[in-house]
């Protein structure tokens, strides 16, 4: 059914499999970006009831739509970031993939791969400086 959208708009069709941590950040940063770009539909089904012994192993999978056809194809959520991956990081792709028009002041993925350290004082320096 989401692939016969034939009216111009884009369709990305999330196959899932409950239980998998993937699936679950997908779903809740779909759910983030869908209430901000309401032209483009969101989907999820899980995977084997959408495809005939489709394996949990593919799962996430993303199918895109676009006027009917297969406009992109993606196994896994590498690409938006894996497990570090962000609804910005989402909006960030569709933005490349030309899904969506939005601008974003910054590449979110810059800060995906940075360590942040706090080197602040913890209760116990406090205690020490009473002395």
């Amino acid at each position: 059914e989401a692939s016969n959208q034939g009216d111009g708009c884009f369709v990305f069709l999330h196959l899932f499999v409950f239980g998998k941590t993937e699936c679950q950040l997908l779903n809740k940063h779909m759910a983030t970006v869908a209430q901000r770009f309401k032209y483009v539909k969101f989907c999820k089904i899980v995977g084997s009831e959408c495809i005939r012994n489709f394996p949990d192993s593919k799962c996430p999978t993303i199918l895109i739509y676009h006027k009917g056809e297969i406009f992109k194809q993606i196994e896994g959520i590498s690409v938006f970031g894996g497990l570090r991956m962000t609804a910005e990081t989402l909006i960030y792709r569709l933005i490349e993939w030309n899904m969506i028009d939005a601008k974003v002041d910054k590449n979110p993925f810059d800060n995906l791969n940075q360590i942040k350290v706090n080197r602040g004082r913890t209760r116990r320096d406090e205690d020490e400086d009473d002395f």
